[in-house]
């Protein structure tokens, strides 16, 4: 069986994505929350049976879970951003590792 060998562009590659995840993740989370916003507001008045409701509360019906999804869509943006920099942190270590390791061996006398 052949071992895999170690490739930083994969990981490079990883915490890209993870990026772009993390660009479009609050706006999902926005759009998901204005969604349940509207489908509330919606089941509210027909329960209610009027359509002339408060301006301000249809409002805030959907204003609040939109602002809630947005926050949240932030935290779990945050973390993916932080999971790509431990990747690309992975990265560096192991470059710098294999620089110091040739620094060293150069350094060394031989006998």
């Amino acid at each position: 069986m052949e071992k895999p060998n170690y490739d930083p562009g994969v990981i490079e590659e990883f915490a890209a994505r993870l990026y772009a995840r993390a660009k479009t993740i609050m706006l999902s989370y926005g759009l998901l929350g204005f969604l349940i916003g509207i489908l509330m507001v919606g089941a509210l008045s027909v329960k209610a049976g009027r359509e002339d409701s408060n301006g301000v509360f249809l409002i805030l019906a959907v204003a609040i879970p939109t602002l809630i999804g947005v926050f949240v869509g932030r935290a779990r943006g945050f973390a993916l951003r932080l999971q790509a920099q431990q990747a690309l942190c992975q990265v560096a270590i192991e470059k710098n590792t294999f620089a110091l390791r040739g620094l060293m061996a150069s350094t060394q006398p031989r006998t």
